[in-house]
This record gives C-alpha cells, structure tokens and sequence, in this order.
C-alpha cells in the first residue's frame, strides 16, 4: 500500500525508458541537462538522500508537495533521523 502511494504521489519525477528512447543521442544530453537542472531548482536534490521510510512519514503528513520539499531540505541537510522528522 505505502509503495503504491509513493509511486502515485512521485510519479511525475520519473524518467521512463520509453521517454528516453524516443529521444535522439543529439538530444540526450541537452535533455538531461535539462531535467537535472529543473531538479536542481526545485529542491528535489534532498529527494534521492532520504529513505523509504522517510518519505511515507512525510506523505503522511504534509498535504502539498511543497510542504514534503520543505521538510525533505531541512530533513536531508540536517540529518534528521525519522523519529525526529515525525515531530
């Protein structure tokens, strides 16, 4: 159930096979530089450095994904360990 909700909510970050295949190798690159660019910006560098668990603490409770970049920033340069994030 929890790995279905994470896939839900974070489907949209998602790059697929399909989605690179389509690409030609002269796009490839521009492409990429593109979507690590546009992750960058976001804050989702703090996506990749916290775990599972922590990431379905923080679908639990925060609403909005704004809410989840916010705390997955402070959480991941912080060092948060779960206990601490749940409060």
């Amino acid at each position: 159930m929890k790995m279905k909700q994470f896939y839900t909510e974070y489907q949209p970050l998602s790059i697929l096979p399909s989605a690179m295949a389509e690409l030609t190798n002269k796009n490839v690159e521009a492409f990429m530089s593109s979507v690590t660019a546009e992750l960058h910006t976001e804050g989702l560098d703090a996506f990749w450095l916290l775990s599972f668990i922590h990431h379905i603490v923080l679908l639990s409770k925060c609403k909005t994904l704004e809410e989840r970049l916010f705390y997955m920033a402070h959480a991941a340069s912080q060092y948060w360990s779960v206990t601490v994030l749940e409060h």
